[in-house]
C-alpha cells in the first residue's frame, strides 16, 4: 500500500443534537510520511487562528482517506499551548514499562515508536480506530485440482473477484459419513486465492464442498456449495465414474488401470472463475449441455470412453446428426470423433487423455473416421442379460465380430459385413446361433478387420 492520502477537517457541533455541522476550515489535504512502523504527518492551523479562536462550542475533527480501503488506528495529537494543563494520562499496568512506573502517568512520559518520539509537547491524546467497510457481496467460487500421481491428493481452492478475508472464510468438505474442516492458506499474492492442499480422499461417492465468506472489507457474507463425485478403483479393474448430474460418465477399461487410483468427475470446468467460456475455431459450433471435468489429468495414452446424454428439447430443430463431443485444450475446443445413438439420446466419443468435455452441435456433421482400430471392453462386465461391445473400424473392409466359450468353439457370430470406417455398438443377448441362452461362464469376443484382430474376455452370470 501507498501512503495513505487524507483529507483532514474540522466541523462545529450545529447539527442535530450536537452532531458534527458546518466545516469551520476548509478542508486540507494531506499525505502521511511513512516510518519504519506507522505513518505521521503535522497539520499547522496557525493560518486559522482567528477563526478557531472566537469559537467557543465542541470541535469535530475529521479524517476522510482518499484512495483504496484502509483499515487500523489513527492517534490525533494537539499542540500543548498550555504547559500547565494536562489532559491525557495512560494506564501502565502492575509490571510497569522502562522508567514509567505502574498507574496512571502523565503523556509527557512516553515515546512514540522506534524513533523515541517525545509526547511531552501534546497536552490531548486521542486513538480514533479506522475501519473500512466494503458493502458489495463477494463473489466467489470453489473448485479443486488433483495430484496426477497421488490421486488421493486433493487441493481445495477458493478464488475471489476480489481480495477475500481470510478471518471470516470458512469451509467443509464430506463425503458419506465424513467430514473434514477446511484449513486454507494464502494461493499466490494477489489475496484472491487460497487453498487447502492437504485434503486427502480415499473412498468413493459423492464429496460436498461448502465454503462461507466476505470480501476483505465486506461485511456482506456469501455461500456457495460445489459438488463432484469420488470413484476408487483398484488396479486392472474396470469402472464407470459420472458426474453428479449423471448425465455424463466416463468408462475407465480394466487396462487403464495400473495401480489404485481415484478418479473424480465434475458438471462444469471443476476450478474456473469469472472467465468467458473457451472458445473453438469454428463459429459455427455451439454447446448444447454442460461441460464436464474428469480427472486426474496425469493419466495419459489409454482409451477412455465418454458417454454424454443429451435432451432432444435442447437441439431445438437442430439434427442431432451433428453433435460431437470436444475436449478443452489450451483455451480451444477440439472435436473428438463422436457417435451419436439418437435412440437413446447419447452422444459416444473415445479418449486418450482425461479433462474438460463438452457436447457441442455444429452446422457441419461432425467427422466420424477414427485414427485408428479399436476394440473396447464389453459393459457391463460382469452382465446378466445383455452387454454392448464397441469397436472403431480405420478403413472400410469385411469385418467379423464373433463370441467363443473357454474352449474356443464359436457360440455366435455378431457381426459379418463390410463396413465403413467409423464407430460401431454391437449387443450381445448371451444366446448362441440359434438364439437359445448359454450357460453362466467365461466367454471370448474376437474382432477382425483386415489384418487387425483383437478379443476381449467376458463374464455372463445367470
Amino acid at each position: 500500500m501507498g501512503n495513505p492520502d487524507f483529507l483532514f477537517r474540522i466541523y462545529d457541533d450545529s447539527g442535530v443534537g450536537g452532531a458534527p455541522g458546518s466545516e469551520l476550515i476548509p478542508q486540507q489535504p494531506f499525505t502521511l510520511h511513512q516510518s519504519e512502523n506507522y505513518y505521521w504527518r503535522e497539520i499547522d492551523l496557525a493560518d486559522f487562528e482567528d477563526v478557531l479562536s472566537q469559537y467557543h462550542g465542541n470541535y469535530y475533527l475529521s479524517f476522510e482517506h482518499l484512495p483504496d480501503a484502509f483499515a487500523g488506528g489513527i492517534f490525533i495529537g494537539v499542540d500543548n499551548s498550555q504547559p500547565e494543563v494536562n489532559h491525557s494520562w495512560a494506564l501502565v499496568g502492575p509490571g510497569g514499562l522502562e522508567g514509567i512506573p505502574p498507574g496512571w502517568n502523565q503523556l509527557s512520559k512516553f515515546t512514540l515508536g522506534d524513533e523515541q518520539i517525545s509526547l511531552a509537547p501534546f497536552d490531548l491524546m486521542v486513538r480514533a480506530l479506522v475501519s473500512y467497510v466494503e458493502t458489495e457481496p463477494p463473489v466467489f467460487s470453489a473448485g479443486f485440482l488433483q495430484h496426477p500421481v497421488f490421486t488421493e491428493n486433493f487441493d481445495i481452492y477458493v478464488i475471489g473477484k476480489k481480495e477475500l478475508n481470510p478471518n471470516r472464510l470458512t469451509g467443509i468438505i464430506t463425503i458419506g459419513d465424513s467430514a473434514k474442516t477446511l484449513n486454507f492458506i494464502s494461493s499466490g499474492n494477489t489475496g484472491k486465492s487460497v487453498v487447502d492442499n492437504n485434503v486427502l480422499i480415499g473412498t468413493s461417492g459423492v464429496a460436498t464442498l461448502f465454503i462461507s465468506g466476505t470480501n476483505k472489507y465486506g461485511i456482506i457474507e456469501e455461500d456457495t456449495t460445489v459438488e463432484f463425485t469420488v470413484q476408487v478403483i483398484n488396479a486392472h479393474n474396470m469402472g464407470k465414474i459420472s458426474t453428479p448430474s449423471g448425465t455424463k460418465s466416463l468408462i475407465i477399461p480394466g487396462e487403464s488401470v495400473r495401480g489404485k487410483i481415484t478418479f473424480s468427475a465434475i458438471d462444469g470446468f471443476g476450478l474456473s472463475l469469472l472467465s468467458g467460456e473457451p472458445f473453438i475455431g469454428s463459429e459455427n459450433s455451439i454447446p448444447v449441455e454442460e461441460a464436464a471435468t474428469f480427472r486426474p489429468q496425469g493419466i495419459t495414452g489409454r482409451h477412455f470412453e465418454l458417454r454424454f446424454q443429451y435432451q432432444t428439447n435442447s437441439l431445438g430443430f437442430r439434427s442431432a446428426e451433428n453433435l460431437y463431443i470436444a475436449r478443452l485444450q489450451d483455451g480451444v475446443w477440439i472435436q473428438l470423433n463422436s457417435f451419436v445413438d439418437e435412440q437413446r439420446n447419447t452422444v459416444t466419443a473415445f479418449t486418450d487423455r482425461l479433462g474438460t468435455f463438452q457436447l457441442r452441435w455444429s452446422e457441419e456433421p461432425p467427422v466420424q473416421t477414427p485414427e485408428r482400430y479399436a476394440l473396447e471392453s464389453n459393459y457391463p462386465n460382469p452382465f446378466n442379460q445383455q452387454t454392448v461391445i464397441k469397436f472403431a473400424i480405420k478403413n472400410e473392409e469385411f469385418v467379423t465380430l464373433k463370441i467363443y466359450d473357454l474352449l474356443g468353439r464359436e457360440v455366435k457370430t455378431l457381426r459379418s459385413e463390410y463396413l465403413q470406417a467409423g464407430y460401431y455398438n454391437t449387443v450381445w443377448d448371451g444366446t448362441n446361433a440359434h438364439g437359445a441362452a448359454v450357460a453362466s461362464g467365461i466367454y471370448f469376443y474376437r474382432l477382425q478387420s483386415g489384418s487387425y484382430v483383437n478379443s476381449k474376455k467376458m463374464v455372463l452370470i445367470r
